[in-house]
């Protein structure tokens, strides 16, 4: 977490030194996760929530708006072991990981009547800070075992890894009054899985509000 801080802080001190009038406030919003996970193909993709702080400060022609953010990502998967007539056996796995996010957006403001629109891009980093799994067993689709755990970050192959990298593209709108509605996609662009030849990487469909309360 202190590494998504400094990020954010050096960013906000580079708003803070350029001539832009620099502008702080709340932004919270939903998030669909989108796992991609080489070699698994049955896979649900789940919603959470999103909220942090933001900056924003206009440079000529276009805008930095960094933003600290906590968010979940993680995967539901179903994997089938055997599928015989009168036999039928699956394994629920289920992995849930809080994290904090450092998008540090690039945005190209268009002037409309009644406002701004927004096209966006940014670097992002995430950094996980704890998760927890659950496997579940079925036989003939009755609950046969449950088993339940920590996420471990490092470099084992049990364990993924804690720091997450990406990019971000997103469109939005700011109204006359400041509030900003955004849209964003994110491309996961590391592996997070140390297992080989498999490849884990967390993609999301994120909408979201901004309001700033510092002008």
């Amino acid at each position: 977490m202190k590494t998504s801080i400094t990020v954010l802080l050096a960013a906000i001190l580079f708003c803070n030194h350029t001539s832009a009038q620099l502008k702080l406030g709340v932004t919270g919003g939903a998030v669909l996760v989108t796992p991609n996970i080489s070699g698994i193909t049955d896979k649900n993709n789940f919603s959470t929530p999103y909220f942090g702080i933001i900056a924003q400060a206009d440079l000529g022609p276009v805008a930095f708006r960094p933003s600290i953010n906590y968010l979940r990502n993680g995967y539901k998967t179903i994997l089938t072991s055997i599928n015989l007539p009168g036999l039928n056996s699956t394994t629920n796995n289920e992995v849930v990981i809080n994290n904090i996010e450092v998008p540090l957006d690039v945005v190209l403001p268009v002037k409309t009547k009644k406002g701004k629109l927004l096209i966006s891009l940014a670097p992002t980093v995430t950094l996980g800070l704890n998760g927890k799994y659950t496997i579940e067993t079925y036989l003939n689709n009755n609950l046969t075992g449950t088993t339940k755990g920590d996420v471990e970050f490092g470099e084992d192959a049990a364990e993924v890894k804690k720091v997450d990298w990406g990019s971000r593209l997103g469109i939005g709108y700011e109204f006359n009054n400041g509030l900003q509605l955004n849209a964003a996609y994110k491309l996961g662009m590391s592996n997070q899985s140390n297992q080989n030849n498999q490849t884990y990487k967390n993609h999301y469909v994120a909408l979201s509000a901004a309001w700033f309360l510092f002008k």
